[in-house]
C-alpha cells in the first residue's frame, strides 16, 4: 500500500489515511482493481464468503452472500470456478465481493473491462441503484458511454 505525502482521508468522521485495506474496508470503504483480483480456484460462491466472513455481517454471510448473487444475477454460476468465467462475468463477481462488505463509499478501477454493451448496460444500472441507496461510487473507468450514464 502506497502511503499519501500529504492530505486526509476521512470516512464518516474518521481518519483512515493511514488505517491498512482491511480495517478500510470494514469502516466501508471497498475497491475493485483495474486488473482482476478474483480466488481463481474458489467457487464464485466461496469468492464472496470469503469477504463476507471478514465483514460486518458475518454472522450471516451465507445469507449476504446469496442476497448479492441474485441481485447481480450470478445464481446460475455460484458453483463455477472463478478461473473459468468469461472476463465480464469474473468482473461481476469482483465487485460482487465488495458489495457482501456493505460498502459506504466503492471505488471502482475500470470495471466494465472486458464486458460486452449488455453486460455493461446492467451494470450502469447496478451503479445507479447502489448510489439511490446511498453508496457513493467513485468510478474510473475508459468507456465514456458509461460514465455519461
Amino acid at each position: 500500500m502506497r502511503r499519501p505525502l500529504a492530505g486526509r482521508v476521512l470516512l464518516d468522521g474518521h481518519d483512515v489515511t493511514r488505517e491498512g485495506p482491511a480495517r478500510r474496508a470494514r469502516r466501508g470503504l471497498s475497491r475493485t482493481f483495474q486488473h482482476l483480483e478474483l480466488f481463481g480456484r474458489l467457487t464464485v460462491r466461496d469468492n464472496l464468503l470469503v469477504a463476507a466472513e471478514l465483514g460486518p455481517g458475518r454472522r450471516h454471510a451465507a445469507g449476504i452472500t446469496d442476497r448479492v448473487l441474485a441481485r447481480l444475477r450470478l445464481t446460475e454460476l455460484a458453483d463455477a470456478p472463478a478461473d473459468t468465467l468469461p472476463t465480464g462475468a469474473a468482473r461481476l463477481v469482483e465487485v460482487a465481493r465488495v458489495l457482501v462488505l456493505r460498502p459506504k463509499v466503492l471505488l471502482l478501477d475500470e470495471p466494465a473491462a472486458g464486458q460486452d454493451a449488455e453486460e455493461t448496460a446492467r451494470f450502469a444500472g447496478l451503479l445507479r441503484s447502489l448510489a439511490q441507496e446511498g453508496t457513493a461510487v467513485l468510478l474510473v473507468e475508459h468507456d465514456v458511454s458509461l460514465v455519461m450514464t
